[in-house]
């Protein structure tokens, strides 16, 4: 049978005529192909031979004629520091022997000053789990923030290791709250992201320096800074990285500012380590893919390289923070409660903005609509993330939409957002190993009160188009996007209700298994 897909372009009901991150001429790449499309299909139904492939999805976004503060490898604009493109692609087909890999990651080591700096081709996720590996040789037991990444509840599971988390308000611990945690009897390891997704920076000198004491091995989760060594941050002063600090391991993401492939991550021994570099080789062997993509790795070498002081990408680096730092510069001196930056946001790369007089869903779309696009918005709040990808006349754009979007707001009465939902006292009734392994089944939140998780579930960036803010029934994340919101082996309790939604179904162990542990 020969099925024809009619083309819907112009008429109504096209389903991408609403999509506001697509261009207007989204529905004519989409659905024009697919009316021209003929082939057969036996018995396939005609709505699912419609549906567009993923290449066609793929591209229905690529034209959006819209500034976006994304990290670059989201823009779909790589920084030029990669060096590739579709004529390099033959160079992912040679096998690297290891010992080749070896002898670039040592010369990254030696530019970045630390023990080792191994490759990773599954992005920060991967570097997190060789953690947890690595920590499972030393202890059984591990401090967890609330913002960790969803891949620590998986080293969690692969390792056999127990979470303590750090009591702490927000997600995101505070200086104060982590060096309060250690002042108690801490666990003889942390894993700790610093700086936080919204640009907040700990006083990570004094925790590390304090773990060290105490000796606790602290791995930091430095992949929302992973460019922050010598770049400016605030008058007079430069960032601190992890690198330059006693901690045991630091995970950084290439391709979230230095403009590496996506997945190009990479895992460093810093010279204070208590941690053999060859240990940390063996849990990443565990876990490693047996063929490595060439580009990925070719492409963080270059990014890591770029980025170091002296070299291409570092000087656009301090390019792009001047930039910013006048789009700042320009809201803090309107002082209009209508559109206002969170000085708590210290990541020059970076701005958190709010608003008195609507949410954070509706001030993230009239960006959108006035030409710059998120990275992230949530009902209190909107962040922005600039990169050398952005040029002059994207920054002059930006500036433009949010010079619209504020006169639009003043004009609105005021409006208060939500209060914060407070992270709970989260309560564990077996190790996350324990759980991951047991029988389970599947049910909505609101029946699994009181029942222990199975299976980790991340939290997910907000769906603009969803309820509205006020709405009692909309899920209150407010958790960066990726965060472990629940653990194996974790009691769930009302604040993953309120945090998740009563629908969102979740594995949870069994009672027969539960009634055994």
């Amino acid at each position: 049978m020969v099925v024809t897909t009619p083309c819907p372009v112009g008429g109504p009901g096209c389903p991408y005529d609403d999509d506001l991150r697509s261009s207007p001429g989204a529905c004519v790449r989409l659905c024009a192909p697919a009316a021209r499309q003929t082939a057969t299909r036996g018995s396939l139904m005609a709505d699912e031979a419609d549906r567009p492939s993923l290449t066609e999805r793929l591209g229905s976004g690529a034209c959006a004629d819209v500034v976006q503060a994304h990290f670059p490898a989201h823009q779909g604009r790589l920084t030029s520091v990669a060096g590739l493109c579709a004529e390099h692609l033959p160079r992912d087909v040679p096998y690297l022997r290891r010992s080749t890999l070896r002898d670039a990651e040592d010369r990254l080591a030696d530019q970045l000053g630390v023990r080792a700096s191994l490759l990773l081709t599954n992005g920060a996720s991967q570097g997190l789990l060789a953690a947890c590996l690595a920590l499972g040789r030393r202890t059984r037991r591990v401090a967890v923030a609330g913002d960790c990444h969803v891949a620590v509840s998986r080293g969690l599971v692969l390792a056999d290791l127990a979470p303590e988390p750090i009591p702490s308000r927000r997600a995101s611990p505070s200086s104060g709250e982590v060096l309060n945690f250690l002042a108690g009897d801490p666990p003889p390891a942390m894993i700790l992201p610093a700086p936080t997704y919204r640009g907040e920076r700990l006083d990570l000198a004094a925790i590390a320096e304090r773990c060290l004491a105490l000796g606790v091995d602290l791995v930091v989760d430095e992949v929302h800074g992973s460019q922050l060594r010598g770049l400016p941050s605030g008058p007079g002063s430069t960032a601190t990285s992890a690198l330059d600090l006693p901690c045991t391991l630091v995970v950084h993401s290439a391709h979230k500012y230095a403009g590496a492939l996506v997945q190009g991550a990479v895992l460093h021994v810093p010279q204070g380590s208590r941690l053999d570099p060859d240990h940390v080789r063996d849990a990443l062997d565990l876990i490693d893919t047996t063929s490595r993509s060439n580009l990925i790795q070719a492409s963080v070498e270059a990014a890591l390289h770029a980025g170091l002081p002296g070299g291409a990408l570092h000087d656009a680096m301090l390019a792009l923070t001047e930039r910013v730092a006048n789009l700042a510069a320009e809201l803090d001196a309107a002082a209009d409660p209508a559109l206002w930056r969170d000085p708590a946001c210290a990541d020059p790369r970076k701005l958190v903005l709010r608003s008195d007089n609507t949410d954070g869903f509706d001030l993230a779309r009239r960006l959108l609509a006035a030409g710059l696009d998120h990275e992230y918005a949530n009902v209190d709040e909107v962040l922005l993330v600039f990169s050398p990808a952005h040029e002059e006349a994207d920054f002059a754009r930006a500036a433009d939409a949010l010079h619209s979007v504020r006169a639009a707001l003043s004009d609105l009465p005021q409006s208060r957002a939500p209060a914060l939902l407070a992270m709970p006292e989260r309560r564990f009734a077996t190790r996350p190993r324990a759980a991951w392994l047991a029988g389970g089944e599947t049910l909505p939140l609101a029946a699994a009160l009181g029942r222990t998780a199975r299976a980790p579930v991340a939290s997910e960036t907000p769906d603009l188009d969803g309820l509205s803010a006020p709405d009692p029934e909309r899920p209150d994340p407010r958790l960066p996007p990726g965060t472990a919101t629940l653990l194996p082996g974790e009691v769930i309790g009302d604040w993953h209700l309120r945090t998740l939604g009563a629908q969102r179904l979740v594995s949870v162990v069994d009672d027969a298994a539960e009634a055994g542990a």
